[in-house]
């Protein structure tokens, strides 16, 4: 599996565990445990460490990523404050370093307790980061030492792909373009996709627009359509419901447009949706559905999302392109997808159930994911509708419990269903934190597909 954070992110991810360990000591001292003597020099010297991490993170952030002004300029203001209050701070801690060695407690009151409780709260996100830190060594180990092989039946195919640099379509390119095809990415930022690709190798040309082909001289052979703003990531906002639908059908239809204006089009668009197709299982029942399944309403985002998705995709079938729909559940991984975000509460020992547990949660291994896409593009019978999902879906309940045991952590805090309606707003947290459909891949299975990762269980403990 090739990982998406690559081994700066390890680095920066280490940065950020040992501040947190650091930080903890320093509010210890200002929550009023006072060390004098040479403990004081030894907070001195926790400082200047500090202070050292601090600006190697800055760089390390900025060299990994290119950084908007805005974060520049806030970076620059947090190292004048922090360099304030070390001005401030250090003639007192010399002070104490004048005092037998020792531990001092004073108390500062409601302040001391705030910083008494804050020093807790970072040593428990240091163990956290350490934790995350623990996971990419693993991930990037194993990109190193088992590189995802797709092997197309064709070699040397000119691909053209849409959201490449993302979760899924990282791990795809990278495969592609290491098995020696060429690859035309559509980027946002060029710097930052070159950097991302730097040692990868192969034939790689990014591009900002559509724009800047030319339809009539383009050639290629396959299109990869996977952009499309995280849907699962912040509150669904009116600024992110149009951003979640301009990401995937206004961009979907610029592709078309100029999938239209090109004298050979592709032979295969492979183009994403999702089970939110379907639509909303408001009762959690246990209605198994495939691809000819009627969906169960019509009203949801989920559904009117992938329904326009879908119909733009589709109009490439009148080019002559054969037009596979990716209709992708939950894609399990440690760098990216809902998985990783689930892994923060599970870390810390405060996982569980959300909601009543009852609702399904058709998953899939990122892995199969990679593979099925391969399948798709070889398998010139497929066409259509796809479930992207392994064969065996789980409820939340199964889900929480085998993650559980995967991580070696309790599953004894649920989540009730109004915090994350709370958190998440209700239209979120009810289509999908809450609810969810048992989506199989009979398409899939009808043709032949294996799965490498068909039980739950088997999926968490190879990650």
């Amino acid at each position: 599996m090739v990982s998406r954070m690559t081994g700066s992110a390890e680095r920066e991810q280490l940065l950020h565990a040992t501040r947190q360990i650091l930080y903890f000591a320093v509010f210890l001292a200002l929550a009023g445990i006072t060390p004098t003597g040479v403990y004081a020099y030894g907070l001195l010297g926790i400082l200047g460490v500090e202070t050292t991490l601090t600006l190697a993170d800055f760089l390390e952030e900025d060299r990994t990523r290119l950084l908007p002004w805005t974060e520049r300029i806030t970076h620059t203001l947090l190292t004048i404050n922090y360099g304030a209050i070390l001005a401030l701070w250090v003639p007192i801690i010399l002070s104490w370093a004048a005092l037998p060695t020792g531990i001092a407690i004073h108390h500062y009151g409601i302040p001391g307790w705030l910083n008494f409780f804050v020093a807790l709260g970072v040593l428990t996100w240091g163990g956290r980061d350490y934790a995350a830190w623990r996971r990419l060594t693993r991930i990037n180990a194993s990109a190193k030492n088992n590189p995802l092989v797709l092997n197309l039946k064709t070699p040397s195919q000119r691909f053209l792909v849409t959201g490449g640099t993302g979760f899924i379509g990282s791990k795809l390119c990278n495969a592609l373009l290491r098995e020696g095809h060429d690859v035309t990415l559509l980027v946002r930022d060029r710097v930052k996709a070159a950097k991302f690709f730097s040692k990868v190798g192969g034939k790689l040309t990014l591009i900002p627009s559509f724009a800047e082909l030319n339809p009539e001289q383009s050639e290629f052979d396959v299109v990869i359509n996977l952009a499309g703003e995280p849907i699962g990531e912040g509150r669904w906002t009116t600024a992110k419901k149009e951003r979640i639908f301009s990401s995937r059908v206004k961009l979907t239809e610029d592709l078309l447009e100029f999938l239209k204006k090109m004298k050979n089009p592709p032979k295969t668009l492979v183009s994403g949706s999702a089970i939110g197709y379907y639509g909303v299982n408001k009762d959690n029942k246990d209605t198994e559905f495939t691809e000819n399944s009627e969906v169960l309403e019509e009203e949801s985002l989920s559904h009117t999302l992938c329904q326009q998705w879908e119909q733009v995709a589709l109009s490439a079938e009148k080019l002559g392109t054969r037009v596979v729909l990716l209709r992708t559940g939950i894609v399990l991984g440690l760098d990216g997808g809902a998985l990783s975000q689930m892994l923060i509460p599970f870390d810390l020992g405060v996982g569980g159930i959300m909601g009543s547990g009852k609702h399904w949660m058709p998953w899939v291994h990122v892995e199969d994911t990679i593979h099925i896409i391969g399948r798709c593009i070889d398998d010139e019978n497929i066409r259509g509708p796809v479930n992207n999902t392994a064969p065996h879906p789980v409820t939340n309940f199964e889900f929480t419990k085998a993650l559980g045991t995967a991580m070696n952590r309790p599953t004894v805090l649920p989540l009730p269903g109004f915090v994350l309606k709370a958190l998440f707003g209700s239209q979120m947290a009810n289509e999908l934190l809450l609810t969810g459909t048992r989506v199989v891949p009979r398409k899939l299975l009808d043709h032949g597909f294996e799965f490498r990762f068909a039980s739950i269980s088997t999926a968490l403990q190879n990650l």
